[in-house]
């Protein structure tokens, strides 16, 4: 088919097929709406486009499935985390239930003996309540206390090392806070490459 033979019809019923996300048929049609125009404007063809209307499509339904590792995938990652300085945030996943962004925010602070105290995320570097406003207190498991006690020492030993100071659990080696898309990124890399 040529521009001219194109009708209103076949457009409807290549929106109605399309199978993309709402806000990318949208951009679409304002592009071909562009498009129509100069068209228009140099005479090659009229404007089939404007009584055809974008479908609403249905938001997916979130996927809030929990995937459960197996024994022998927690064994495998704490083999193979021992000694990382991340290896705290797998237990604080494990133990804890805590998003990633969550555990970006915690503060030595926000632990006590027998309690984490959630009050904060840190995603995409910017500190906020925690998704959902899910504000928490979760009880600390031994293990969980057990690998707390040796990462502090570690970290205020690298603290002291390179000369800064944090309250927050996970820093960079230069005192900043880690963003999750970083650490998603070295996750992929330490979990793949052994």
């Amino acid at each position: 088919k040529t521009i001219q033979d194109v009708t209103s019809a076949d457009w409807q019923n290549a929106y109605n097929k399309c199978n993309i996300k709402q806000s990318t048929l949208t951009a679409l049609n304002s592009f071909l709406q562009g498009f129509y125009k100069w068209a228009v404007l140099n005479r090659y063809c009229m404007d089939v486009l404007n009584v055809v209307s974008i479908p609403k499509k249905e938001r997916p339904i979130r996927n809030d499935d929990v995937t459960i590792f197996t024994d022998e995938e927690l064994e495998l990652i704490d083999t193979i985390t021992v000694g990382h300085r991340l290896r705290l945030m797998t237990f604080l996943g494990r133990y804890a239930g805590l998003r990633i962004s969550e555990v970006l925010g915690l503060k030595y602070s926000d632990f006590t003996d027998d309690t984490i105290k959630v009050r904060r995320q840190n995603y995409r570097g910017e500190v906020k309540p925690p998704k959902y406003n899910s504000v928490r207190d979760i009880p600390l498991h031994p293990v969980l206390k057990e690998e707390l006690e040796k990462h502090r020492k570690w970290h205020l030993e690298e603290m002291k090392r390179l000369g800064y100071k944090s309250d927050y659990l996970f820093t960079t080696t230069v005192g900043t806070a880690y963003d999750d898309a970083t650490i998603r990124k070295r996750f992929r890399k330490l979990f793949y490459e052994n």
